[in-house]
């Protein structure tokens, strides 16, 4: 939630790839490394969206949208239970 809500304030994101929310993460709202990238390529993205928060661009997410998603979330709970 706290990547989706920044992306929505227009506040650029920097996460890895690991991280569940790296698929709703676009090059217009933030990047994605691999927890593999040294950290001076950590600190070059980290640089460029400070450097350029011009290029973020807006981001929308339905209410259909979040629906779905938390549908899923509470199916894969559901699944795991029932294990």
């Amino acid at each position: 939630m706290v990547i989706s809500e920044a992306m929505s304030c227009k506040v650029p994101v920097l996460v890895s790839d690991a991280c569940g929310a790296a698929a709703d993460v676009s090059t217009e709202h933030g990047s994605v490394l691999s927890l593999n990238e040294p950290l001076n390529r950590w600190v070059e993205e980290s640089n460029y969206w400070l450097n350029y928060p011009d290029e973020l661009k807006e981001y929308k997410r339905t209410w259909a949208q979040v629906a779905k998603e938390y549908i899923e979330q509470y199916k894969l709970i559901h699944q795991a239970i029932e294990k």
